[in-house]
């Protein structure tokens, strides 16, 4: 009995401390998978939808022919690797959609890029990715159906670019909207109207601020039931109280262009510009600068064979003499004339230093002796004088 007892006892005894090895060793298998268990990464990766429109030096973009392509739709999946949110979304006005945010499960993941659909008359000519790390991104620039970019391979912390570059099929009309002021919040409508009935109307607005409301540019292709629309094409801006309006257009072609009478033809691009600057009078109460150019003597040459300009770093305004324009408060604008007629000799010709008033007669200050700032609610007249310096000629005299 006793005997039993003792073998009981050690039957116990060894079957707890199997027991207590068990809990120990589960234990620890818990702790190492969860020293196993990989951390959550993340990266980003961010849209630039592009609308090139020959199609060629997409990254140089050495031909300045391009525009953001506001409005595609664009659908993000991950192969391996990982998950990514949103999976879809719509580029913004300066052609922009994102960052996507890229959960990673494991060192990498994989990530692919598609236009579901290429808006009517545009072609995907290409497509390429930059990340923060110094590696290559290890990518096929083109899928099969020429529209997305795949297997972008995507590493923890890394901030991917990723550019797409289409170009129109069509005739291309390209409008711009460059307001003096890039604070003031002042949209502007715009008509587009073919001059046949198959040429659809078309009604937008523009801006040229600094908030992302409207764009400040526009592109269209001109077709109608999946052919190209070339002919005449009228586009006009709707006038607004204490807004002057102007606006040239360029062509591809080299033809010259008005805006109320596009005539487009299939391989063209034609490029208008409307420029707006509040009008005397108006508020905000810009300043207002005048250029006068007076000519003098009995010369043959005349106001306009002299182009004058105010310059400040980032603006260039052009005046016809007599012309008010608004123009940046604060800002230092350097004065100039000079002689556009390749007949007209500018040694010839004495110029004077320039003379600034205030309509009220009130003299403003220069800064070597060409140079101006202007202030909010200032209205200033500045005058040359080009003084002739030769013998008579007889006949009609300038002006």
């Amino acid at each position: 009995m006793q005997n039993q007892k003792h073998i009981n006892k050690r039957y116990h005894a060894v079957n707890r401390t199997r027991y207590i090895q068990i809990i120990l060793i589960s234990i620890l298998a818990v702790f190492l998978l969860m020293a196993a268990a990989p951390v959550e990464a993340s990266s980003t990766v961010t849209i630039h939808n592009i609308i090139d429109l020959n199609g060629n030096n997409t990254q140089s973009n050495s031909d300045n022919d391009q525009l953001p392509g506001s409005g595609w739709s664009f659908q993000a999946s991950v192969s391996s690797g990982g998950s990514i949110s949103p999976s879809t979304g719509t580029t913004n006005a300066q052609g922009v959609l994102g960052p996507y945010t890229v959960t990673l499960t494991s060192s990498f993941a994989y990530v692919n890029l598609n236009i579901p659909v290429v808006p009517s008359f545009y072609t995907f000519v290409y497509g390429y990715c930059t990340g923060t790390d110094s590696y290559e991104l290890d990518l096929d620039y083109l899928d099969g159906d020429d529209r997305g970019i795949q297997e972008i391979e995507v590493g923890d912390s890394t901030d991917v670019q990723c550019y797409f570059f289409s170009r129109p099929r069509t005739p291309i009309l390209i409008i711009k909207e460059d307001t003096l002021s890039d604070v003031d919040p002042q949209d502007f409508q715009y008509s587009l109207i073919g001059q046949s009935s198959a040429m659809a109307e078309k009604y937008f607005t523009l801006d040229d601020d600094n908030d992302d409301t409207y764009s400040n540019s526009a592109i269209y292709p001109l077709q109608w039931s999946g052919y190209p629309m070339p002919g005449i094409y009228s586009l006009t801006q709707t006038g607004i109280t204490g807004w002057r309006t102007e606006s040239a257009c360029t062509s591809s072609l080299g033809k010259s262009q008005i805006a109320s009478n596009i005539n487009i033809a299939e391989n063209e691009i034609v490029t208008c510009t409307f420029t707006n600057s509040r009008s005397l009078g108006s508020t905000p109460n810009y300043p207002i600068l005048t250029l006068i150019n007076h000519v003098k003597g009995d010369g043959l040459a005349k106001r306009s064979d002299w182009s004058m300009t105010a310059a400040a770093d980032d603006n260039l305004k052009i005046f016809e003499s007599g012309i008010p324009q608004s123009v940046h408060a604060g800002v230092m604008y350097s004065l100039n004339a000079t002689v556009n007629n390749f007949d007209i000799d500018p040694d010839d010709y004495d110029r004077s230093e320039w003379n600034c008033r205030t309509r009220e007669g009130i003299e403003i200050p220069l800064f070597n002796g060409n140079s101006i700032i202007l202030n909010n609610g200032e209205d200033v007249i500045c005058t040359i004088t080009n003084s002739y310096n030769k013998y008579l000629i007889p006949g009609l005299g300038p002006y």
